[in-house]
């Protein structure tokens, strides 16, 4: 994770956000980490971040599979392929990775993935990632996919994407 920090760290000097007002507590933490680095902490100040990181190019899906701990990572509900079923818990999903999500979830999907989600999870889908969603709330950004199966929230954000909706679903 050092490694993977180190490229963040870099990053975000090279583009100067330190000097933003706005991104000064957020440079405060990452120069306590850089300080006092801890993978735990690297861990959480990136669960806590990674639609900033992604959304102003400081890091990119591919930049945090080749740099990062993948069994950490995977361990702590970042995934960048495959199947996965998720119940009652934070993922940030990139690549090609389809979810199964049940409970009171939160879900951030990047990249081409895809996301079936129930039982009240939150998801947030950018990129051309897609949802296919029931009983949920979502936002959609950049050119996602959203299907309702009814009784969804849905903040519709996208340029270019498609918002497929019931009677029974909010959406604006």
């Amino acid at each position: 994770m050092k490694q993977l920090f180190n490229h963040i760290y870099s990053r975000i000097k090279e583009i100067n956000f330190e000097e933003n007002e706005l991104c000064k507590q957020y440079w405060l933490k990452i120069e306590r980490l850089n300080a006092n680095f801890s993978d735990q902490d690297a861990m959480e100040l990136l669960f806590d971040n990674i639609e900033w990181l992604i959304n102003t190019e400081v890091v990119t899906g591919l930049a945090l599979k080749k740099l990062g701990n993948g069994l950490l990572m995977k361990e702590a509900g970042i995934y960048f392929g495959g199947e996965v079923k998720i119940h009652n818990r934070q993922a940030i999903l990139f690549g090609d990775t389809k979810a199964i999500v049940t409970g009171h979830s939160r879900i951030r999907a990047f990249d081409n993935s895809e996301v079936e989600a129930d039982d009240s999870t939150f998801v947030s889908v950018y990129h051309n990632s897609k949802v296919d969603a029931k009983n949920c709330k979502i936002q959609a950004f950049n050119k996602a996919q959203v299907k309702s199966r009814g009784f969804c929230l849905i903040e519709d954000y996208t340029d270019g994407g498609k918002i497929v909706s019931g009677s029974k679903d909010l959406v604006y």
